[in-house]
This record gives C-alpha cells, structure tokens and sequence, in this order.
C-alpha cells in the first residue's frame, strides 16, 4: 500500500501484482492443505467415536456367554426403568446358581466348564423375553429381570428355566458318555 501512494513505474505495478498473485497463491495453496488436514481429522474422530462405542458396548458384554455383564446389567436397569410408563410396573428378579460347577469344573476341566457355562446361558436367553434384563452376574451365577409380570409369572419362567437345564443332557467329549446332570437353583423375588 505504501508503495502504491508513491509513484511507480509500470514495471514495479507488475511487479507488485505478481508478488501479490504469487502470495495469494501460497495462501490457497496453504488453505487447501488445512481444509485437506482438517477432512482427515474429522475422518479420524470419526472412526475413533465409532471405535469407542464398539468398545463400550463390548465392556457390558460377558465375552464366555454372550449375555451382558454386571455394568450391561446396570445399563439394562437403567433402560427397564426408562421404558416405565407413568403406572406401576411389577418385575421379577431371578437369580440363578448352576448346582456343584464347582464339581464339573474339577472333574472335566475348566475349558468344558465353559462349554457348559455357553449352554446355560443359552438356555436363560431362550427362556427370557425380548423386554427381560439377563446377565452373567458371577462365575456361575445369572441374573434375570423378568419385566411387566406378575410373581406367579416369575416362578413359572423360573421352572421353565430349571426343569429345561435340568432335562438337558450332556456328554463328555473324550469318552461321549453322559455326564452327571447339571440342575441350577433359582430364587425369585
């Protein structure tokens, strides 16, 4: 600006102008690259909010059984009670204990404790309905939230439950022959 005021040659005004097209191109230049950074950061914190979610979701979930965990137990509460109209909902709470695991885990190994333990499981969410909080509450403890029921309702998914583990047959894999019955025990209250 202060070269503008004096007076200049022509050649010193191109001069001038090249200098300022040349800056104004660095600066484009320089734009382009940030707006290019800043796409590749957003595409980054993208991915990581997704990792992250996947992460927090993965915490809440038992990695043996499937079934959620005690902090997915807590959210599943949590979600039960957000679900809850204005009136009274009655839920049962069951919680169910394998009988002598200890047992199968010290005669057949803890790898075909596992095994077992999937099994169970399966059977619990078999039984739960698609409102119900189920969880992998202990080693061989699980936990079951039956909603919008009555008690009589309760103890009937809690025989279900137990007279359908209890039917089961399992068969050691080294010999196939059947192994002692597992049977589980179920409060409700």
């Amino acid at each position: 600006a202060e070269e503008l005021n004096d007076e200049i040659t022509t050649e010193h005004f191109r001069k001038l102008v090249d200098a300022l097209t040349t800056s104004t191109q660095r600066m484009h230049e320089g734009t382009a690259a940030l707006h290019a950074n800043l796409d590749e950061s957003r595409d980054e914190a993208r991915a990581l909010r997704q990792e992250l979610a996947r992460v927090r979701a993965q915490a809440k979930i038992d990695p043996l059984t499937k079934l959620a965990n005690r902090f997915g137990f807590e959210d599943g509460i949590a979600a039960l009670r957000d679900r809850e109209h204005a009136g009274r909902s009655s839920h049962a709470l069951l919680i169910a204990d394998l009988d002598k695991f200890k047992n199968i885990n010290d005669r057949y190994g803890h790898v075909f404790g596992d095994k077992i333990l999937k099994v169970v499981a399966k059977s619990i969410a078999a039984v739960a309905g698609s409102n119900d909080v189920v969880a992998r509450f202990g080693g061989e403890e699980f936990i079951i939230v039956v909603s919008d029921t009555t008690l009589e309702n309760a103890v009937a998914v809690a025989e279900r439950l137990r007279a359908g583990i209890e039917a089961g047959r399992i068969f050691n894999p080294k010999t196939n022959e059947e192994i002692e019955r597992i049977t589980v025990s179920v409060g409700v209250t």
